[in-house]
């Protein structure tokens, strides 16, 4: 069976703040215009090129592993538990909203990158890491 394309307006998608501003990036042009030509395969050769042909600071996956270094290259859990005693509950909300989708977004982009296998065996390498040691 034939899948239907069907073409949203990414003005019409509901994103996270500051989300408009990466939309109108330059950078996303080189995506945007493979997405376009992907129902068209004479279209998609100059696209894929395109893509090919970055650098690597310029590319999406660099900005996500970038965002990952920037975020996460200084955790201190710590600074973070100090964090989590002393504010209100209300910003205790917003942290907690805030990472609610960030491990099922990792997820699928180790899985993309790794595949399921790759992407499971990290994972449950990062959980392990992560449980408290166990008592003798």
């Amino acid at each position: 069976m034939k899948q239907r394309t069907e073409w949203i307006n990414i003005a019409d998608l509901a994103t996270e703040e500051g989300i408009q501003e990466l939309l109108q990036s330059p950078r996303l042009e080189p995506y945007l215009d493979y997405c376009r030509a992907e129902p068209n395969p004479d279209g998609l050769g100059e696209a894929r090129k395109r893509i090919y042909e970055l650098q690597l600071h310029e590319r999406y996956l660099w900005r996500v592993v970038s965002a990952f270094k920037w975020a996460l290259g200084d955790l201190d859990t710590a600074t973070a538990g100090i964090d989590l005693e002393n504010m209100p509950e209300e910003h205790r909300r917003l942290i907690m909203e805030g990472l609610t989708l960030r491990p099922m977004q990792f997820a699928l982009l180790l899985r993309k990158i790794y595949g399921s296998e790759g992407m499971k065996a990290i994972l449950e390498n990062a959980i392990q890491a992560a449980l408290p040691a166990e008592s003798a």
